[in-house]
């Protein structure tokens, strides 16, 4: 919770709006920090467990941090805030109380709308915010699925939403794929297909047990697998 913070507060070296909107707000209780705490990202999907969310929150600002450096053009405030709020709704959905599961508020409405209506309550207090930012924040809450058929209501409309997106999707689907391969068992090369990924996923560990079996046997090893693990590979091609 307090690297979050750190980035919050960054915000305020160039866009006090940015600042004040992102920080946590004891009198708001969908928001407030008891709840960020115990939010997962989601149920199923990706970083579902306790506090998923930070820590999916937390590794999008670490992303975006390296993502500016290389691409100066994007506004970074723009981002680490829509890092921050682009799931925010979830806190409603999943937080809400001590058994975590959805809300009938997010079953009618989504975490997207409950993200929307979190945000609005807040800017609502700052009578000097100002409407193109306000807007900004908006779009980058409801493009963040990148593709209407996956769930945006618009398309990203601008490089910061564009960035958002992926960066979103790539810290996602990292966990999932890196959960689901540490999850199945050691002599196994493939996962078991996942209905979200529509595929199988490599696991690749029989090549480096191969390559620590060639290690184990005198088998000089190069770039960390066994000379004997090309066979290996042949034959998994069909080449033999």
């Amino acid at each position: 919770m307090s690297l979050i913070l750190r980035f919050c507060v960054t915000c305020s070296e160039t866009n006090v709006t940015n600042s004040e909107i992102l920080q946590p707000d004891d009198d708001d209780p969908a928001i407030a920090p008891p709840a960020l705490k115990v939010t997962p990202a989601a149920m199923r999907l990706h970083h579902a467990y306790r506090a998923g969310l930070l820590d999916h929150s937390l590794s999008l600002c670490e992303l975006i941090e390296m993502l500016v450096r290389k691409y100066p053009r994007l506004n970074r405030d723009w981002l680490i805030a829509g890092a921050i709020l682009h799931d925010i709704g979830k806190v409603e959905d999943l937080g809400a109380s001590r058994r975590l599961g959805y809300t009938t508020r997010w079953q009618l409405l989504g975490h997207v709308a409950l993200g929307l209506e979190i945000l609005e309550r807040h800017v609502s207090r700052l009578p000097a915010f100002p409407v193109e930012v306000k807007s900004i924040l908006q779009h980058l809450i409801v493009s963040h699925h990148g593709e209407i058929e996956k769930g945006a209501l618009r398309a990203p409309m601008f490089p910061e939403a564009l960035t958002l997106w992926i960066a979103d999707l790539l810290d996602a689907r990292l966990e999932q794929a890196w959960r689901l391969i540490d999850q199945g068992p050691e002599s196994e090369e493939w996962t078991a297909y996942v209905p979200s990924l529509e595929r199988q996923l490599y696991r690749w560990r029989p090549l480096e047990a191969e390559a620590n079996l060639g290690e184990s046997n005198g088998v000089q090893v190069s770039s960390g697998i066994a000379a004997s693990g090309l066979d290996v590979v042949a034959k998994s091609n069909g080449h033999r």
